[in-house]
């Protein structure tokens, strides 16, 4: 089983409280017996603070009892895997019996299937609410890895970075850190010494335009095994220059001018 699946809902057995209702039901019966045989009609004081403890009694049992349905009909969702609905039902509950434990175990479930649906943003808002709780916390980056490399394949490395910062030290996750980091860098606009020419990178895509050509070329790259290419583009940076190498030009070099290519981006 993946650790992504549902987690196995928590026995919903309230834990004795039918016990303790019978058995408060069971006092108050000997103390009505009490009262009617030795205060009678002579004392009408006692009748009348009897009757007022007898009538909160009641009252305390019926709101048991509303209580006790409105957590049978909670666990009656979590068993039909409607966690949305039974977290509305325990949210109400409050503290009573188990519920604020089968409160967390709604949410982590109903963060773990965002998590599946790849609604990364849907489960870490939930997973937020979940921090006093160490599963909760592993899962949250866990999500947060998932999600950075998914930004990270989108062109969104800043982003991708961020999230990948906050997730699990695994293997994986540092692997991807080393790649947002490396795109990071590369991302902007370089131009040559003569400015005669620039290279402009943003996300997977790079534009390279010359002076009194008509059109730029645009190339589409990819990452491979720490080299930046495509299209017989070959993108190095050594000492904060960027090497453009191509089987059918001389390699050119070029100085970074902007750490954002916003033509790029509005292009």
């Amino acid at each position: 089983m993946n650790s992504y699946e549902k987690t196995a809902p928590v026995s919903s057995k309230p834990g004795g409280l039918g016990r303790n209702l019978l058995l408060l039901a069971t006092v108050v019966f000997i103390v009505i017996m009490w009262v009617n045989k030795y205060t009678e009609s002579e004392n009408v004081s006692v009748k009348e603070s009897f009757w007022k403890f007898r009538d909160t009694i009641e009252l305390q049992l019926s709101s048991q009892g509303s209580l006790e349905r409105k957590y049978q009909r909670a666990a009656r969702q979590m068993k039909a895997e409607n966690y949305e609905n039974a977290a509305r039902a325990y949210e109400e509950l409050g503290s009573y019996s188990d519920s604020e434990e089968l409160l967390y175990q709604a949410k982590l479930n109903i963060s773990k299937r965002h998590f599946s649906a790849k609604e990364y943003t849907k489960a870490i808002d939930v997973l937020k609410e979940l921090q006093d709780h160490r599963e909760a916390v592993t899962f949250l980056k866990k999500v947060n890895s998932a999600y950075g490399i998914d930004q990270y394949k989108e062109g969104k490395f800043h982003h991708a970075n961020l999230l990948l910062s906050r997730a699990a030290n695994d293997e994986l996750s540092r692997k991807y850190v080393k790649y947002t980091q490396m795109m990071i860098e590369f991302s902007g606009v370089w131009e040559n010494e003569d400015r005669t020419e620039r290279v402009l990178f943003y996300q997977w895509w790079a534009r390279i335009e010359k002076e009194g050509s008509a059109k730029p070329n645009y190339v589409r790259l990819s990452l491979k095994n720490g080299n930046l290419s495509g299209e017989g583009f070959t993108f190095e940076i050594k000492n904060k220059e960027l090497i453009v190498k191509h089987a059918a030009f001389k390699t050119r070099k070029f100085k970074k001018t902007e750490d954002i290519a916003y033509e790029m981006m509005t292009s």
